[in-house]
């Protein structure tokens, strides 16, 4: 969360709700658990919690309320597949622009194929989008993880200047927020998590690029 204003006018009114005192450390701790996620998701989090929380929720217990699932990220993605068939005209050649996306369409004959099929024929084609929409997010996971070890330790090739727990969470948090956007599955989640930890124990310490590898061995 990027908009500290909205986020404190959340806490405050939550901290009303239930009864809590928020002292600045508290609030804090909320803050960078939060950082890795959009406005847009937190705001709609806050909301939620107001309208279905009878406790004061935990910062884990917030974050799992923004988790999608599995189910609902192949629903969004099957609507994200009709809006670009509403438009679609062969020779413009639209696409979602998503690889995981575009990896499922294919697999199912291609956008031009799905802009014969009718309404019916649609939903019936809906289940199996999604079955393979399921493998592609997998498949882009799997593309993207190897490649992050390289870019870690493409950055701490030398050693650097120490810098605080504080300072290195906020370098891994958005470093990895931009390697891996929303494309990384949940079943990869333990990976990254291992990762950032590894980032945050290297910047803190000033290790070199050889000691990367061996530190993330250590973790698993």
């Amino acid at each position: 969360m990027k908009n500290k204003e909205k986020f404190q006018e959340f806490m405050s009114g939550l901290a009303e709700i239930f009864d809590k005192k928020l002292t600045d450390t508290l609030s804090s701790v909320y803050w960078k658990a939060l950082a890795p996620f959009d406005d847009n998701e937190c705001v709609q989090m806050f909301e939620r919690i107001i309208s279905t929380c009878k406790f004061f929720p935990k910062p884990a217990e917030m974050i799992e309320l923004m988790e999608v699932s599995p189910e609902d990220n192949q629903a969004l993605a099957w609507q994200e597949v009709m809006e670009v068939l509403r438009a679609y005209h062969p020779q413009l050649k639209i696409t979602s622009g998503k690889p995981e996306i575009e990896d499922a369409v294919r697999a199912l004959g291609g956008w031009d194929y799905l802009s014969l099929l009718d309404f019916d024929e649609l939903k019936w084609t809906e289940k199996r989008f999604k079955e393979h929409y399921e493998v592609a997010v997998d498949k882009v996971g799997q593309v993207l993880l190897p490649d992050i070890n390289e870019k870690v330790a493409a950055l701490i090739e030398a050693p650097k200047e120490k810098i605080s727990l504080e300072q290195a969470q906020d370098e891994a948090l958005e470093f990895f927020k931009e390697i891996y956007g929303g494309l990384i599955p949940r079943s990869k989640r333990k990976q990254v998590e291992r990762e950032i930890d590894a980032w945050i124990k290297i910047r803190m310490t000033g290790k070199k690029q050889s000691e990367f590898k061996q530190i993330m061995n250590g973790m698993k």
